[in-house]
């Protein structure tokens, strides 16, 4: 299965979180949006059409981060990670959202992520300070 993954980063240097309904597979769990492609779709076409749905953002910049690969029992679970650090919109929560906050990075660890999510946050903690000191937000 491959996934889209969105780190989405805003001026005020926080990154945006949903936390999945309680009645959906992972309820409770906090998450980073995006989700998985169609078929014949690429990596940034799925990040693109995931945000818009997921949190109703337009995608102006992005950068790929990572792709990071999990071999599961049937077959490997790819996760293409983007940054997004440039869009158009307010972040609204759809119906199989029980929230979505804004937090600091060094915070991420206080929420309950899903297993898929931990190689995110282990990418974030060694690599993300330096790609944001980088970069003009």
């Amino acid at each position: 299965m491959k996934v889209a993954i969105a780190v989405i980063y805003n001026s005020e240097q926080q990154i945006l979180i949903t936390k999945r309904a309680a009645h959906i597979p992972h309820g409770g769990f906090w998450e980073f949006p995006g989700g998985k492609l169609e078929s014949h779709e690429t990596p940034e076409a799925a990040l693109l059409r995931e945000i818009k749905e997921e949190v109703g953002l337009d995608v102006i910049q992005y950068d790929f981060l990572s792709q990071i690969d999990e071999p599961r029992e049937k077959d490997t679970l790819s996760l293409f990670v983007f940054l997004i650090h440039q869009f158009h919109g307010e972040a609204k929560r759809l119906e199989s959202q029980a929230d979505l906050m804004w937090v600091k990075p060094h915070e991420l660890r206080q929420f309950q992520f899903p297993a898929t999510n931990q190689s995110i946050l282990t990418w974030i903690d060694e690599h993300f300070s330096s790609k944001i000191d980088n970069r003009a937000c």
